[in-house]
């Protein structure tokens, strides 16, 4: 959805946008569709085989009777389960965008057929801890189950997190930029004529994927199944699916990678388009979402209070919007 620039909600995508170019784009472009994280599959599985893990996986379920219309519709053919996963992921993108968490580089924002992309310590530091990932774990999180990617969850689920007190909301590796930011935090809402007060600062971090946060998981399944239903189930299937088989032992440092959360936003259902009424519903309000790997990133290349300050600004920038 196109919307005039006061309304736009804002996002920063500084991991992908840092990737843009034609060496980057390799490294950091999705699988072909049939990936899947199940069972370690691939791109050159049958869609059959997904298939039959989604029917298999449905038939243990006790599902709704318009789910379970739905997800026997989708099990019917390969053609089918296509459609259903290709909607479901449309679905689920366009509620992400309205609420302002966009990948810039996939909405076309940028073409990098239009640039010359000079290599920066950025990019270089992105290629690098890529370049740790194991590959299939890696397809896995970009991919997920026919493209429902355990990316959206991690995305949604710092939605779904109720904004903390910006002195508790640990920010950075350890917590190194907590202090900082939350008093970056505390002087922009003084510093802005603009009625700020119920904006939030949270943490966007993996910690969702971890083995002790299947309640959280759970809770963002349920809270998409609100969308869609179809889109629920197949993104279940692709995160549990993959957790269950060590996906993500393939992530140096586990949920802490910084891949995870090489990102920062903000958001304010007030603006979100046709999606308003189902944040307001979830109960998600106005915050800005600071990415702990972009924070580890910054630190790293001896930048860590100026560019966490930038990227905050930036971001607290489009709550004034």
């Amino acid at each position: 959805m196109k919307r005039p620039l006061l309304a736009t909600l804002a996002v920063v995508s500084l991991a992908t946008l840092s990737l843009t170019g034609a060496t980057a784009a390799t490294a950091n472009t999705p699988a072909p569709a049939a990936a899947s994280a199940v069972g370690g599959a691939t791109a050159s599985q049958d869609i059959s085989q997904l298939r039959q893990q989604f029917n298999t996986y449905t038939a243990g379920l006790d599902l709704d009777p318009a789910t379970r219309a739905a997800a026997e519709e989708a099990g019917s053919s390969d053609a089918a389960l296509v459609a259903a996963a290709t909607q479901s992921r449309k679905q689920i993108k366009a509620v992400l965008a309205d609420a302002g968490v966009e990948n810039e580089w996939a909405s076309g924002a940028l073409d990098p057929g239009d640039y010359q992309c000079s290599t920066t310590d950025f990019r270089d530091w992105a290629r690098a801890e890529i370049a740790k990932i194991d590959p299939d774990s890696w397809s896995w999180y970009q991919n997920g189950f026919l493209g429902l990617s355990p990316d959206l969850l991690v995305q949604y689920w710092t939605l779904m997190k109720a904004p903390a007190d910006p002195h508790q909301t640990a920010l950075g590796p350890g917590g190194a930029n907590t202090q900082e930011l939350a008093r970056t935090f505390t002087n922009l809402k003084g510093f802005w004529d603009v009625d700020t007060s119920n904006v939030g600062l949270v943490s966007l971090d993996g910690k969702v994927l971890g083995p002790d946060a299947a309640a959280d998981r759970q809770y963002v399944y349920d809270g998409l199944a609100k969308i869609s239903p179809l889109a629920s189930l197949f993104l279940r299937l692709g995160v549990e699916g993959g957790l269950s088989t060590g996906a993500l032992d393939g992530f140096p440092g586990g949920v802490e990678n910084p891949m995870f959360s090489l990102n920062a936003f903000a958001i304010d259902p007030a603006h979100a388009g046709d999606s308003q009424e189902m944040l307001e519903t979830l109960g998600i309000t106005r915050r800005v979402a600071m990415g702990q790997g972009i924070l580890q990133m910054w630190n790293e290349l001896g930048l860590g209070r100026a560019g966490g300050r930038a990227v905050l600004a930036h971001e607290f920038g489009h709550q004034v919007q």
